[in-house]
Order: structure tokens, then C-alpha cells, then sequence
């Protein structure tokens, strides 16, 4: 299954209020380079999305800029040395793949959430923090 990622949509609303604050200043004739630069990264980063498709015998990661895919690594489950599960925040959860000699997978707002349920199926070694099972034990309560 394919599950999506845009966790930079926040970035937005920061980008919006810096506009709104650089055009005030651009009033006064003043214009602090700083803010026109935080403004461009903001800008670009809104546009980063992520995609994560889990398969039987392997798991790939996906970086698109607008819609042209930027990075692509792919993780066969032979590969994987570790998931490890975890809480980020108040209410959300995450999971590292660990890869042995390679940069790990970091899968955080992932939509559906229903992705967590899906990495714990695979035959890996798995490691649940306390934290994250708390989370496990109130998501059971509530669904």
C-alpha cells in the first residue's frame, strides 16, 4: 500500500506572516535580508512531499518536489536490522527503519495512520518504546 506525507504545510502560515511582515517593513524602506531568505526556504520546502510504499518484500521511500521525484530508496525487508516504534509529540507516533550501514527511514505523518500497523506486520526485529505503547494502549480505547 502507498501512504503520502506533506508535513511542511505549516510552513505556510509562517511564510504567510513573514510576507505580511516584510511588506510592513518594505513601508518604512527597510528590509531585513534574514526574513527574505527564511521567506524563499519557507517557500520551497511547502512543496516537499513524501511517499511510502510497503510491500511484501520491500519498502521504498519516495522525496518529491512538486511532482518530480528528487530521491528514491528503496529497503528490502532482508536489509532492514530494526523498526523502531515511538512516540513523537502529544498524540502522534513514529517509526525508524534501521538500516546497517545505510541512512535510516523516518516515517512520521504519514496518512493513513493505519501505516504503523502495516511496518509491525513485517517479520523484523521490532523495538516499541514505552511511550509508544502508551499510545497503542489509547488508540485500542478510542477505535
Amino acid at each position: 500500500m502507498v501512504y503520502r506525507a506533506w508535513p511542511y504545510l505549516w510552513f505556510a502560515i509562517l511564510d504567510l506572516f513573514l510576507i505580511i511582515t516584510v511588506g510592513f517593513e518594505l513601508t518604512r524602506g527597510v528590509v531585513d535580508p534574514i526574513k527574505i531568505t527564511v521567506i524563499v526556504v519557507f517557500t520551497l520546502t511547502i512543496f516537499l512531499n513524501f511517499k511510502l510504499k510497503l510491500d511484501t518484500e520491500s519498502i521504498t521511500y519516495e522525496i518529491y518536489y512538486f511532482n518530480l521525484r528528487v530521491h528514491q530508496k528503496v529497503a528490502y525487508v532482508d536489509d532492514i536490522q530494526e523498526i523502531r516504534f515511538k512516540r513523537v509529540g502529544w498524540k502522534q507516533s513514529s517509526a525508524k527503519i534501521i538500516l546497517p550501514g545505510k541512512f535510516n527511514i523516518r516515517v512520521v505523518s504519514f496518512k493513513p495512520k493505519e501505516v504503523f500497523k502495516a511496518l509491525a506486520e513485517y517479520d523484523v526485529p521490532k523495538h516499541k518504546s514505552e511511550d509508544y505503547l502508551v499510545l497503542e494502549k489509547f488508540a485500542g480505547r478510542e477505535g
